[in-house]
């Protein structure tokens, strides 16, 4: 590279960029980095839900990368790959094939040269043992759509690591991961969740599931690491790598250097396969598959009689090929004019005394410093445990007046609407009409009536107006005498429904219980009219069915609303479902195919405060706690098993459970322990508070041979009380 000039500026080169890409079953998450040696910046951001999980990867990837190019005006070459431990084979220690696949297709289609892949549980085991301070001590639970990774960290050491297919309860999956890891120690008893949608309330179920003693003496601590820092530990973890990698990239050599002399630093560093260089890690992907991924292998493996040391997990290749740094002057030698109070042979020794008091003295009030300012310890004491176990009477009364703990009642309206078939049947249609001729062979007028009922075969007809007949009269025909009756017409309506009253012409019909040789009618045209059909209605079931069902939907409802759990936690044996103002599309009995119903739903819902509530418990139960032992709040495990409301009374019934510590006195131990020998203090502990074992934790950075003593000062020794 061109030399600085002393009078000209050179225009500063734009860092490398890399594409970051962390891939979930359901979604996935892109970084653009711009990483120098002296900083890791963000330049952009994004995440997209996928539309058909894998099987669009490449045209979605490609979607995204393009978008976060605009955003950050910068052309990608470079992509390193964040992964589930899913992903990873357990027996192998390596991506799995089908995975591998898919990220050389992503790498060819997309135009990217692979750096390799980093697995999400060690960004989150990083940023715990970066905010901790120290060794990560926890189990790490990876969720996401279909499948759930364990992990389990002691003294920063992963002990365990197992992936498999996530049932609907994420608890009895990690239960079963843990039991058959066969993990020879105790397990920490922290728990850490991250990445899931609905992560806080997997958070609530592990928070109180009871937990078998075989797994955990004490309940776990559950915490929950937020999309946020996952994505601040991933961006840590892979720009320290590209970081530590960029600083060993070497320079062109200046031309003002001697060639011997480069070449000899040249030849020197070609040896150093310590570290994984520019040129090494080249060698290395070339030696690989097409498109260069170096997955969790070990070169050693191929190479075993190289004694080259590259990363058997991870590989990041920097940007740009560099020569070492050759610094092109040599620092001159400054001489310290000799003073004469040390000129001569005496004096010479003085000075060797002098000099050798004055280090003395420096170095002990550098271990002195060390001691009082820097060297603070974190000392864990295991402690024995015992176990509660009973069912718990307690009261409580709304708006805090006695008992044991306040019960808060809360009502919400919600207006629900629900739809269903109706029920009902009724059969509707026409009345048949006609028109007949009434015959009478009275001998004076006759008059029937309007409503007067005519007959046939069952069948009745309804007059509809009054009808008057003559009476009959005498004809001559054929030279006899002759009776013809009297004739008039009117019009009938038949008394129901339906087609069976349309009538034939000519039929004769009888004339309500009148004689049918002197009254009788004659239709001389057909009835017709007659129709009839069965409809469906608006019962009563369907109404009560309606009211029931909004019922339903409202209590569903609320049984999925989110909530602080931690905070306060309801009582659903006492919530209570009202309807409040009630609308139906139609009336009772009106004809319809379906009823719709739109209420306000009143909800009451009783709650109590559970820290109140834990509070009551350790007080209700102080009887039972054996001397020499405590109960506190965050050791007990509880669920209600009955709850009754009388009037502003509630009782309940809880089902307990509680490891109880050992009582130690903390400022006591730490001057007991202050300036001893860590080795001595499991036997002292022992003896002196009946310590089932301890661990020293650093909580700054170490001086090997000075630690071999615990701090000399007590408020530098923060004691812990612990359960193995």
């Amino acid at each position: 590279m061109k030399l600085f000039s002393m009078f000209g500026k050179k225009a500063p080169e734009q860092a490398p960029v890399y594409f970051g890409l962390l891939l979930r079953e359901e979604r996935i998450h892109g970084f653009i980095y711009e990483i120098s040696t002296s900083q890791c910046t963000v330049l952009a951001e994004k995440k997209v839900n996928l539309t058909n999980g894998w099987d669009n990867l490449t045209e979605e990837v490609d979607q995204l990368l393009y978008e976060l190019e605009s955003e950050s005006k910068r052309e990608v070459k470079q992509v390193i790959y964040f992964v589930y431990s899913y992903v990873i084979d357990e027996q192998k220690g390596s991506i799995q094939k089908e995975y591998l696949d898919v990220f050389k297709r992503l790498s060819r289609e997309l135009e990217l040269k692979p750096l390799g892949y980093i697995e999400s549980r060690e960004a989150v085991a990083a940023h715990l043992h970066e905010h901790d301070s120290s060794p990560v001590n926890a189990v790490l639970v990876e969720l996401d759509a279909t499948h759930i990774g364990v992990s389990v960290y002691k003294a920063g050491k992963c002990i365990l690591l197992r992936s498999t297919a996530r049932t609907e309860r994420i608890v009895d999956d990690i239960e079963t991961i843990l039991e058959s890891g066969n993990v020879d120690t105790l397990l920490p008893s922290r728990i850490v969740l991250y990445d899931s949608i609905d992560i806080k309330g997997q958070a609530d179920d592990i928070h109180t599931h009871r937990w078998p003693e075989s797994l955990f003496v004490q309940i776990p601590r559950v915490e929950v690491l937020t999309e946020h820092q996952l994505s601040a530990g991933l961006k840590k973890l892979f720009c320290s790598q590209v970081q530590e990698l960029n600083l060993s990239v070497s320079v062109d050599v200046p031309p003002s250097q001697p060639e011997a002399e480069a070449s000899s630093e040249t030849d020197k560093s070609s040896h150093d396969d310590t570290k994984l260089t520019p040129q090494r890690a080249e060698q290395v992907f070339e030696e690989t598959e097409e498109l260069g991924f170096v997955i969790n292998k070990d070169i050693q493996e191929e190479k075993a009689n190289e004694e080259t040391a590259v990363a058997p997990v991870h590989h990041v290749e920097p940007a740009k090929e560099h020569k070492k740094i050759k610094i092109p002057f040599k620092i001159p030698s400054i001489k310290v004019p000799q003073l004469l109070l040390f000129s001569g042979g005496k004096n010479k020794k003085r000075f060797i005394l002098l000099l050798g008091a004055i280090l003395g003295i420096i170095l002990i009030s550098g271990i002195a410093c060390y001691q009082l300012i820097f060297y603070k310890v974190r000392l864990l004491v295991y402690m024995p445990s015992q176990h509660i176990s009973k069912e718990l009477n307690m009261t409580g009364y709304l708006n805090g007046n006695g008992g044991d703990i306040t019960i808060e009642a809360a009502t919400t309206s919600a207006e629900i609407s629900q739809q269903l078939a109706s029920s009902g049947q009724k059969e509707v249609g026409e009345k048949a009409k006609g028109r007949v001729s009434i015959y009478s062979y009275d001998d004076s007028p006759k008059t029937f009536s309007k409503g007067s009922i005519i007959t046939i075969d069952n069948l009745s007809y309804a007059l509809d107006n009054d009808v008057t007949v003559a009476s009959a009269s005498e004809v001559i025909i054929d030279q006899g005498r002759v009776k013809q009756p009297g004739k008039n017409t009117g019009t009938v309506t038949a008394a129901d429904i339906g087609s069976q009253y349309n009538l034939d012409k000519g039929k004769r019909l009888k004339i309500g219980d009148l004689s049918s040789s002197t009254y009788y009618a004659i239709n001389d045209e057909s009835f017709s009219g007659g129709l009839k059909k069965e409809v469906r209605t608006v019962s009563k079931k369907d109404m009560d069915d309606l009211a029931n069902a909004v019922l339903e939907a409202a209590q569903k409802a609320k049984s999925t609303e989110g909530g602080s759990v931690i905070e306060t936690a309801t009582i659903p044996a006492l919530t209570q479902y009202t309807l409040g103002t009630s609308n139906y599309s139609k009336e009772l009995g009106e004809q319809t195919d379906s009823l719709t119903l739109t209420a306000t739903v009143n909800t009451t819902q009783y709650s109590y405060r559970v820290s109140q509530l834990k509070e009551a418990i350790v007080s209700l139960v102080q009887g039972d706690v054996p001397d020499g032992y405590k109960l506190t709040t965050d050791q007990i495990m509880y669920s209600v098993r009955s709850a009754e409301k009388k009037a502003d009374k509630v009782a309940l019934v809880l089902s307990i459970d509680a490891n109880l510590q050992k009582e130690i006195n903390t400022s006591g131990i730490a001057a007991q322990v202050a300036g001893k020998q860590i080795g001595s203090l499991q036997d002292l502990l022992k003896n002196q508070v009946g310590a089932e074992g301890c661990k020293v934790e650093n909580k700054a950075f170490s001086i090997g041979f000075i630690n071999v003593l615990m701090p000399f000062l007590s408020q530098n020794i923060e004691v812990v009380r612990a359960s193995q």
